[in-house]
């Protein structure tokens, strides 16, 4: 798996619990009908799953590249 695939699996794992504490969240608030509230929920979940998808694995490149690039500096000092 490249490093990419378990960026992007790591982030639909937290996004996804993320997406359902959202969706709850947004679904029990009490300000817009039924419908409209529910439709909310599903959008504003559906948005925080897209953006971990996203952040997830450019962040894990950055971190691991961070990291390689501070430990050679630090092992040929």
């Amino acid at each position: 798996m490249t490093l990419a695939g378990v960026g992007t699996l790591l982030g639909a794992l937290f996004g996804l619990a993320h997406a359902v504490y959202v969706f709850g969240v947004v679904a029990s608030n009490g300000n817009t009908t039924a419908a409209t509230q529910q439709f909310t929920a599903i959008y504003a979940a559906a948005w925080t799953l897209l953006l971990w998808l996203l952040f997830a694995a450019c962040l894990l490149l950055f971190w691991l590249l961070g990291s390689v690039l501070y430990l050679s500096r630090s092992w040929w000092r």
